[in-house]
């Protein structure tokens, strides 16, 4: 779910990127451009957690926090089973139904040179490699393709196009209902958490859990965390999904902290302090 990969490298990136995708159904990792090609991000461990045959999802985008909420959604209804991407296909890119997106898959060979942490990944963690991968496209402003010349955008940037390109008249379209599912009444499910390292790589079970201005983190309870390089941004849906427990504390008021021994005994909730963080 979360985007990496800046200040981290080798085993240690690896370790990172598959505890995401246990913790979320895949984790999302984002390149810069330069003068190789343009900037792109794409999904690790979709395929390898609960979904058979479905590709890792590529976007090829300038904003990594745009291209970050667009796999993230996407790679949650795939795993919900409300779509497959896995074939080419038209489906609209936003609510309004203003500008349109499609699915494309990319060719094996091409696909290898541009996720190669997807397939390292894969490889360690003994899931099926290497992986296939789907583009998706987007509109532009004017309603172009990314293949197509806009007036406001000027000629395709080379390298953003790595399917092969789509008869999109001919593709039957997917229309994907607004993803509004909740983990508890007034609490969307894809509510954004935050998880100490020990419980992202179910190293440890979450044993501690504080409201501050309205935000839900879940960490081990041992305490003496870096806040700056050992906390992650989490889905609180997924979180009760993976441990169904925590749904007990789900009404702790903001303010608030709970404590339990281990999981399945009851939580103890008292005014927030700062001592075991």
């Amino acid at each position: 779910m979360d985007q990496l990969g800046s200040g981290i490298d080798g085993d240690e990136l690896v370790a990172e990127l598959a505890g995401q995708a246990r913790m979320h159904g895949h984790a999302i990792i984002a390149v810069a451009g330069g003068e190789d090609g343009p900037s792109f991000a794409y999904t690790v461990g979709l395929a390898g957690l609960g979904h058979p045959g479905h590709p890792e999802l590529l976007v090829v985008m300038e904003s990594q926090e745009t291209a970050y909420a667009l796999l993230n959604d996407l790679a949650f209804r795939v795993r919900d089973q409300q779509v497959r991407l896995d074939t080419p296909v038209v489906f609209a890119a936003d609510a309004t139904g203003r500008y349109d997106a499609v699915a494309a898959p990319v060719p094996p060979v091409v696909a290898a040179e541009h996720v190669t942490m997807a397939d390292t990944v894969a490889r360690a963690q003994g899931w099926p490699a290497p992986v296939e991968v789907t583009q998706v496209h987007l509109m532009d402003g004017d309603r172009h393709w990314p293949w197509e010349t806009s007036e406001r955008y000027g000629p395709p940037v080379p390298g953003s196009v790595l399917s092969p390109v789509p008869d999109v008249a001919s593709l039957p379209r997917v229309e994907l209902a607004p993803y509004e599912r909740e983990v508890a009444p007034g609490l969307p499910h894809d509510t954004v958490a935050h998880v100490c390292l020990h419980v992202q790589r179910a190293e440890r079970p979450a044993r501690y859990v504080f409201r501050e201005d309205g935000g839900w983190s879940f960490v081990c309870g041992e305490g003496g965390h870096d806040w700056g390089s050992e906390v992650r941004a989490a889905v609180l849906g997924r979180l009760v999904e993976l441990d169904p427990t925590l749904a007990q504390v789900l009404d702790l008021p903001d303010e608030h902290e709970a404590t339990r021994d281990e999981p399945g005994a009851a939580w103890v909730s008292v005014p927030s302090s700062s001592g075991t963080r």
